[in-house]
């Protein structure tokens, strides 16, 4: 797609007291080729000058263009470059360009031969291309110029501007969504977190009641085991006591028993009828006096 350029009137620059800001002196044309690619015909220092400012003028206007382009819809870039045409400069502006002056042809006299021999099929093409008087313009045009192509491209960008502001807020309302959201899912995440630590902690209670209850039943039970064991075992102790007392008693009697039996028996081998004891003479005073000091 052609670019939409802006033109300077050869006309309104050379009559004095002009601005090139009226809508006179500029016009949209569109170029094919890019502003690196166009040559410009040999000129003298002043038109050199004329020439490289238009050369920029071109490049700015291609970039404003291309960036408008680029922001708005592919529908919509034929009627943004007719509404910048429509507010710039009229093209019936463009045709007082072709116009030039008897000095100017005399001046360049191979430019019209060469003008005058191309071919027929070649006269959009140079229709295409800008003419600039040899008189640079001031710095006051100058400044008015890049006033109005500024302004131009303001109020071209004034929508695109307006969507992005949309677009933006539209962006800072759903990440303020978002983080509404996510703060509310971190509290909810929280609250259940702390309800589920609540719950086992109630759980862990009870758990630990039980174990508690258990515990000194258990308790509770050993200690009564415990005294019933002492008591059995007293009872044992008790018991073995009196056992051991009658075995004594009993075997007691058994040796009695046993000594005089065999004392009987003795009595008997030897003869002695009655159980007094013989003591030989002379023994009765050594058992009176009992036994010596």
């Amino acid at each position: 797609m052609s670019s939409a350029l802006i033109t300077i009137d050869e006309s309104a620059m050379e009559r004095p007291g002009s601005s090139c800001c009226e809508p006179d002196s500029l016009a949209i044309v569109p170029l094919d080729e890019p502003a690196s690619k166009r040559t410009t015909p040999p000129c003298d220092l002043q038109a050199g000058f004329g020439e490289r400012l238009h050369n920029r003028l071109y490049e700015t206007i291609e970039m404003s263009c291309s960036l408008v382009q680029g922001d708005l819809p592919e529908g919509n870039q034929m009627d943004s470059e007719r509404e910048v045409v429509s507010q710039l400069v009229p093209l019936s502006d463009v045709h007082r360009s072709e116009d030039v002056s008897p000095v100017e042809r005399e001046a360049n006299p191979a430019s019209e031969e060469k003008s005058g021999n191309s071919d027929p099929t070649e006269g959009d093409s140079t229709n295409d291309n800008v003419h600039i008087s040899a008189c640079p313009p001031s710095c006051a045009e100058m400044k008015q110029t890049f006033e109005f192509i500024i302004c131009a491209f303001v109020s071209h960008r004034l929508c695109s501007e307006e969507e992005l502001r949309l677009r933006l807020e539209q962006s800072k309302a759903n990440l303020t969504a978002a983080r509404k959201a996510a703060a509310e899912n971190v509290e909810a995440l929280k609250g259940a977190r702390l309800k589920d630590v609540e719950h086992e902690k109630t759980q862990l209670g009870d758990e630990i009641q039980v174990l508690r209850t258990s515990l000194s039943s258990d308790r509770k039970q050993n200690e009564d085991l415990q005294l019933r064991l002492i008591a059995e075992r007293n009872e044992l102790e008790v018991g073995f006591t009196e056992q051991r007392k009658e075995l004594e008693t009993k075997y007691q009697k058994q040796v009695d028993e046993m000594y005089f039996f065999s004392y009987r028996c003795c009595m008997k081998k030897n003869g002695i009828k009655r159980n007094v004891p013989s003591i030989p003479p002379g023994e009765d005073d050594k058992i009176h006096r009992g036994p010596p000091r």
